[in-house]
């Protein structure tokens, strides 16, 4: 649909292909400038109208049949140039107030379309503003996705140093494992006998037997829950050989005699209370 401007230039605009290929608000404005540049004719076509009408419905001039001696040839062509000047005008009138009617038609049928367009308009600001919420939300996501990652790496630091902690420790506790064993599995070395010459002994004179001497040397401290093998060997070489022994003791010296590993947690106040609960049940 184009519609050729009067007074305006001969500015023309394809308003269907301007509505269909509407991008935004920026074509909707162009679309109502140039409504409001048409529409500021309309003073003048009104004026134009009212002269039309003037002119169409002025009466026909009365014919004065002048003495031919008054007309002169100068006057009859001022008229002849006036008439047709008018003409001209009236044919020029017409065709605008014919143009301003189409305008008008276009203007009420273009009018349910800038409704839509304003309409459009308003969705698209809630689309823009949905869309800044949405990149506010991923910029906070994204900086919860850096903390926990630098949180995830704290925890592998953690870990990793928990770890090497555990197998110190396991290497601590193999070597003490060992070391146990070697205390309570010792290993005798066996000697031949050498062979003996009937001929060169002499008669065996046998000495008076003597009461067995046992080899234990005090109570079995190791039936105490906590107290292994080492400890009662150390508990022993310090002078500790009974359960009553031990049941006299204080706290601090137990620990003090049994020498404990830095990661061993001891705590020598049961032993003290076993002992005791052992010594009244032996006596």
């Amino acid at each position: 649909m184009r519609i050729a401007g009067w007074g305006l230039g001969g500015v023309c605009m394809d308003w269907a292909a301007a509505l269909l290929g509407f991008g935004g608000g920026v074509a909707l404005m162009a679309i109502l400038d140039g409504v409001r540049t048409r529409l500021s004719a309309k003073k003048e076509i009104v004026e134009l109208q009212d002269k039309l009408v003037k002119v169409a419905t002025a009466p026909a001039p009365v014919a004065v049949q002048p003495a031919p001696e008054a007309v002169q040839p100068e006057t009859r062509a001022t008229l002849m140039a006036q008439l047709g000047e008018a003409t001209v005008e009236l044919v020029e009138l017409r065709r605008k107030a014919s143009e301003f009617d189409k305008l008008k038609e276009e203007v009420l049928e273009l009018r349910p379309k800038i409704e839509t367009l304003a309409f459009t308009e308003a969705e698209l600001d809630l689309s823009r503003a949905h869309a800044q919420r949405l990149r506010e939300e991923l910029a906070r996501s994204n900086a919860e996705v850096a903390s926990l990652g630098s949180e995830n790496a704290k925890v592998k630091a953690d870990l990793a140093s928990h770890r090497d902690r555990l197998a110190a420790i396991e290497r601590t506790t193999t070597a003490l494992m060992s070391q146990l064993q070697g205390v309570s599995a010792p290993t005798h070395a066996v000697v031949e006998p050498a062979p003996i010459n009937p001929e060169t002994v002499a008669p065996l004179k046998l000495a008076p037997l003597e009461p067995a001497r046992s080899e234990q040397v005090g109570d079995p401290l190791s039936q105490i829950p906590g107290v292994g093998p080492v400890f009662e060997r150390r508990l022993w070489e310090a002078g500790v050989l009974t359960f009553s022994d031990l049941a006299a003791m204080s706290p601090e010296k137990v620990i003090q005699i049994i020498r404990p590993e830095h990661w061993q947690q001891i705590e020598a106040e049961p032993w003290i209370t076993e002992a005791r609960n052992l010594a009244a049940a032996k006596n």
